[in-house]
């Protein structure tokens, strides 16, 4: 799961700033909240020793890139099915006359709304946790324009 980028800037901390192409899994993705650009901005750890203008390659641990994704959507789906259940069959007992279908539609998007409070809450365990954080593992050489023409073919035809 290696990606291509280039530095733009290095911090005291021992983390890099850099600039990537928005490949096709990652405009999927759409955690960063970046809606409209080719590019995205991220901070890595420099284990490389990049300086600024030089290309790494980036990598994120496969288990921690598997956990941020189960907390960030299974947490909250679990969180809504189990508001639904909850609303379904508990909550429907003890208000009678209210629709058991709209109850537990009720529930589970208050189920989704208090999970995301309680990811929002600990987001500081993770943020500054290096399993989350991508890492610029080696220097690479600058892409190639034929590499550089294609991700831009590939991006405007996806589009």
């Amino acid at each position: 799961m290696a990606e291509k980028g280039q530095v733009t800037q290095v911090k005291p901390d021992g983390k890099v700033v850099v600039k990537l192409m928005r490949t096709e899994a990652c405009a999927k993705c759409r955690a960063c909240m970046v809606f409209s650009s080719k590019e995205m901005i991220l901070e890595a750890i420099n284990k490389c020793g990049a300086k600024a203008e030089d290309w790494v390659e980036l990598e994120m641990q496969h288990d921690g890139f598997y956990t941020a994704v189960l907390i960030m959507y299974g947490f909250p789906c679990l969180g809504l099915l189990l508001g639904i259940f909850l609303g379904y069959f508990g909550l429907y007992k003890l208000v009678p006359g209210f629709n058991r279908e709209i109850l537990s539609f009720i529930c589970g998007l208050i189920g989704i709304f208090i999970c995301h409070l309680i990811i929002k809450k600990n987001n500081y365990r993770w943020e500054n946790n290096t399993k989350y954080i991508p890492v610029a593992a080696r220097l690479a050489k600058a892409p190639t324009p034929e590499e550089y023409e294609y991700q831009l073919m590939f991006d405007e035809h996806r589009a």
